[in-house]
């Protein structure tokens, strides 16, 4: 599953896309430090109602690889709760590492990147196992991680 708009451009053999869009963005009136965890929510919600229609048509997944930190697992266990679920492991947002991510990293930007790791300790408590690309990424996350 995938939010690209054109994943036949990378076909892989004996594997079947599906796309999936968010069916609204975040509301202009969500407070700001709010707003990814609200797209997170909505991505995780489009993410589960997928899955279920593909339940329904028979397919019960074994495995769920997911990117942290976006969404896309946070209601798995809801739906299949014994089905391995890896996450891929990228970023924890620490305050002195987060501030080369922006141009303008002021004390209102520095408080809304904190909030992003809410979504990232709820999806990583979902998760069977991790996978980090590398060593120093693995070392910015929580030691019970």
């Amino acid at each position: 599953m995938t939010q690209k708009k054109n994943p036949e451009v990378w076909p892989i053999k004996g594997v079947e896309v599906r796309r999936f869009d968010c069916h609204r963005q975040p509301s202009p009136q969500t407070h700001q430090y709010l707003t990814s965890t609200e797209h997170s929510v909505l991505r995780g919600q489009v993410v589960t109602r997928e899955i279920a229609r593909l339940i329904k048509e028979g397919f019960t997944p074994n495995l769920i690889f997911f990117h942290v930190g976006n969404g896309f697992g946070l209601f798995l266990r809801q739906l299949i709760p014994h089905t391995l679920v890896v996450g891929y492991t990228e970023w924890w947002f620490h305050d002195q590492q987060s501030r080369w991510l922006f141009d303008d990293y002021s004390f209102d930007r520095r408080l809304l990147v904190s909030m992003r790791n809410g979504v990232v300790l709820q999806e990583l408590e979902i998760c069977d196992r991790c996978v980090t690309p590398t060593q120093w990424q693995w070392e910015q996350f929580p030691a019970a991680y």
